[in-house]
């Protein structure tokens, strides 16, 4: 059962690589929702395996879901997410805050007045 359990965590970050957000968020809410049923199957006197099924189902749905909502963010904040910034270079040569605008728009230089397209 050791090595059963030392295999599950020396493998679970390899889970996550080449995966989309959603993806993430499908199989990490599916091993929590696991681990969360088989607990409270075992707790109530029920059935841990059942439990840890229906809890493995439960949550790689609302994991998949709170996951596709974190990549539509990303995506229309310009790749931001969680508040982070996004600046670049504008014609004045100093950094410009263009976060929330998608690559292709184009917006003014506070400096210079000169408009650029964000990249």
């Amino acid at each position: 059962m050791k090595k059963l359990i030392l295999m599950g965590l020396i493998s679970f970050p390899l889970v996550f690589a080449g995966c989309s957000t959603t993806e993430e968020g499908a199989v990490g809410g599916a091993l929590g929702g696991a681990g969360l049923g088989a607990l409270i199957g075992h707790a109530t006197g029920g059935d841990a395996g059942k439990g840890a099924l229906i809890g493995a189902a439960a949550g790689g749905l609302v994991g998949a879901a709170v996951g596709s909502e974190n990549e539509h963010k990303a995506e229309a904040g310009h790749g931001s997410s969680g508040g982070e910034r996004v600046y670049q270079v504008g014609p004045s040569g100093n950094q410009i805050d263009v976060s929330g605008f998608p690559p292709g728009s184009v917006v003014r230089d506070p400096y210079t007045n000169e408009t650029f397209v964000v990249q």
